[in-house]
């Protein structure tokens, strides 16, 4: 910055590995949430809460992935930002917001697990951890609902809406980032609601009207809050007319709600655009008058949803997807069509564990996949001390079972890697950094990269107890399915030396177009 500019300084994104302008609330490349402390990484909040990363920011405080030091186990944890403590009107209504959330237990409702005033003056509530993406960044990432799925959520959101009014108060910030989406065991996303900080009781008169001062963009505007959103006496249809524009937002492309005719136009049906009509009808008497009855109405458009319990999967498959996409939309080049012209090199210690397990994961298809990317059998062979070999052979074969054994998303890159390092690599591991704690490895990892791959410039951003950040920069010819089956490789390594509940989140990747390759991995050790 020049002298005497006033122009204020851009923003680091632990995401992307870039910088983003001041003011921007969502890392543009990922979708994911800017804001947080950064100092605050790796330190304890009341005596017992480890602060693991950022989750999120909001006007009032930001969300941070945090472990329970004394029962292993993670939390999210809302911390009201500093400047907002010494005021016992914002400080009221923060742990109203825990005491609110606290007394309703519903499958639909994140649930509270503790709040409290640390000694050094941080509010503070403790909510279940829960894997998921928020319906916002569904909508960053421009994911398409069907009618149904659509459907099926707005319903699971009016069940938790019934479970809040039926104990007499209301949400009154409904908005995308305030649900989210959990993949369950059968590999559908069922919709829970959380942020509940403007919530109250409803029909009680305030000292003064809800702000919108600092809420997201999406969240204000005709379309999100009710035309009577700001009364002095909340009312639940308020909640209601929230649903019925979310289930128009799902509806129709980019996430950007449309009513009347538009919705028609997008082929939703015209008994589904009068629900949404009425839902968000600007006379508050004119619309539902509770949840259940909205639910009835949109019974007959929803799925039957039955008992799916949590997924244990990863984090790491939504932010698969969305950096699959982008490399779709990109049209990068695949690598078995680079053959014949690419430079890059892999060392064989790597390459060979990889191929190894590459033939036993994709079993019958092997012999296809050896008919797509001619010679890749004979790296089956090969040993350790062979020195670098073509890396763009391994690359093609990795996309090649992707598409044939998954379901081109490269989530099996993943297991690809998990189990090349649980069958060899964890024992190079060992020999190469003699790490006794997932801590020690993860800070190896930079040490360990030139040995492993050979080109970029490879960084350990951030390692502590049970979290750390990985960069690889400036890469001669990069590959997401390489990335990914390193992805798995540090997951097993991890694992081998006793981490449990491994996220390994990667975020970003320079082959579609981010300026570095980001892993973000947390464990409990």
């Amino acid at each position: 910055m020049a002298e005497g500019s006033t122009e204020p300084s851009r923003l680091f994104c632990m995401h992307c590995g870039g910088t983003h302008p001041p003011g921007l609330r969502r890392c543009s490349s990922t979708g994911r949430s800017l804001g947080g402390d950064p100092r605050l990484i790796g330190q304890f909040i009341a005596r017992r809460y480890r602060i693991v990363r950022v989750l999120g920011d909001g006007p009032f405080g930001a969300s941070y992935k945090a472990e329970h030091v004394a029962v292993g186990r993670f939390v999210s944890l809302r911390i009201l930002h500093a400047g907002l403590v010494t005021s016992p009107d914002v400080l009221h209504r923060f742990f109203r917001e825990a005491r609110l959330v606290g007394s309703v237990t519903h499958p639909r409702l994140q649930p509270v697990v503790d709040a409290g005033l640390s000694d050094d003056g941080i509010a503070y509530v403790a909510y279940q951890y829960e894997r998921g993406r928020s319906l916002a960044r569904a909508f960053a990432h421009n994911t398409v609902f069907s009618l149904e799925q659509a459907a099926t959520l707005t319903s699971e959101i009016l069940h938790g809406l019934e479970a809040i009014h039926n104990s007499g108060f209301v949400h009154r910030a409904l908005i995308p980032d305030s649900v989210l989406l959990q993949r369950g065991a059968s590999g559908t996303e069922h919709a829970m609601l959380t942020n509940f900080g403007a919530a109250t009781f409803e029909n009680r008169e305030e000292n003064s009207p809800v702000s919108t001062v600092g809420l997201p963009p999406f969240s204000r505007g005709p379309y999100l809050l009710a035309p009577h959103a700001y009364c002095l006496k909340p009312d639940r249809r308020e909640d209601l007319f929230a649903a019925g524009v979310l289930l128009s937002a799902m509806l129709c492309p980019g996430g950007i709600p449309r009513f009347g005719g538009d919705l028609i136009a997008l082929g939703v049906p015209a008994a589904l655009e009068a629900l949404i009509a009425r839902a968000t009808h600007p006379r508050i008497d004119a619309r539902y008058s509770s949840a259940s009855e909205m639910l009835a109405q949109l019974r007959s458009f929803s799925e039957l949803v039955h008992d799916d319990v949590a997924s244990v999967t990863e984090t790491v498959i939504n932010d698969l997807r969305a950096l699959r996409n982008r490399e779709r939309v990109l049209d990068v080049i695949p690598a078995r069509l680079r053959l014949g012209s690419a430079t890059s090199m892999m060392a064989s210690a790597l390459a060979a564990p990889l191929v190894r397990a590459l033939k036993k994961e994709s079993a019958q298809r092997w012999t296809e996949i050896v008919h797509r990317v001619p010679g890749i059998d004979k790296v089956l062979d090969l040993t350790a001390d062979i020195g670098p070999i073509a890396a763009t052979p391994i690359m093609a074969a990795l996309e090649e079972a992707d598409a044939l054994c998954g379901v081109d998303d490269r989530l099996f890159c993943v297991i690809v890697g998990e189990r090349a390092g649980k069958e060899e690599l964890n024992e190079w591991f060992r020999t190469m950094l003699d790490a006794p704690t997932p801590e020690c490895l993860f800070d190896g990892l930079s040490r360990l990269w030139p040995s492993m791959v050979g080109q970029g410039i490879a960084r350990v951003r951030q390692v502590g107890r049970g979290y750390g950040r990985f960069e690889i920069r400036d890469q001669l010819e990069p590959s997401f399915a390489i990335c990914t089956a390193l992805a798995g490789v540090i997951k097993a390594g991890l694992e081998h030396l006793g981490a449990r509940s491994i996220e390994v989140s990667k975020t970003a990747c320079e082959a579609v177009g981010d300026p570095a390759c980001v892993f973000n991995v947390t464990w409990l050790s």
